[in-house]
């Protein structure tokens, strides 16, 4: 079992909390403002969720995302409940799931998002991020996009060894997983009026 992680801010603990049944963590409705997953029994204390100052983050990508027509073929999902079989259950800052994964899922079918993007914050730990990197991809996911406002960068991983490192003018693409998803970093942290 690994011990909470005590990050330099001493009100702030990331890694294993509690023990419970997926059934019950599926039910249970934390207040304290942070983001948790559920790995075989253990809840994790991940991060904080999309705070209320990188939430234009997400809204410029749906903004994208409707504007392209994708919403025709699927969703780009908020905080979607992803999970792997039986033991391990996920919550992705944001997903891409096709109309077909969300019509399975509607029946009860374990589907899995193509495209995830996690906006990550000073608070997020390196080796829980890496960790959650080479599970998403062991699982099927094709593409993962860490954006980094304190940098206004986003990192694009097309596998957990292939990544380019975007800035500014640079596009974004979510190929292969939504092929006609991109977008520059700059239209990414824009603050509109």
């Amino acid at each position: 079992m690994v011990a909470a992680l005590r990050t330099s801010s001493p009100s702030i603990i990331i890694g294993k909390t509690k023990r419970m049944s997926l059934d019950r963590f599926r039910q249970w409705q934390p207040r304290d403002g942070w983001k948790y997953d559920w790995n075989d029994g253990e809840t994790l204390k991940y991060k904080k969720m999309v705070s209320e100052k990188q939430r234009f983050i997400v809204q410029n990508l749906l903004d994208t995302f409707y504007a392209l027509g994708l919403n025709k073929i699927g969703g780009l999902l908020p905080e979607a409940e992803m999970s792997y079989g039986n033991n391990r259950y996920r919550v992705p800052d944001v997903a891409f799931y096709t109309r077909e994964q969300t019509k399975a899922a509607a029946s009860g079918e374990h589907t899995i998002a193509k495209f995830i993007i996690e906006i990550l914050s000073d608070y997020d730990y390196n080796l829980n991020i890496e960790n959650k990197l080479w599970e998403y991809f062991e699982n099927g996911v094709e593409v993962v996009w860490h954006i980094m406002p304190s940098h206004k960068l986003v990192k694009v991983y097309t596998s957990p060894r292939k990544v380019s490192i975007l800035m500014e003018e640079e596009i974004c693409s979510a190929k292969p997983a939504l092929t006609d998803f991109e977008i520059t970093v700059n239209q990414i942290f824009e603050l509109k009026d």
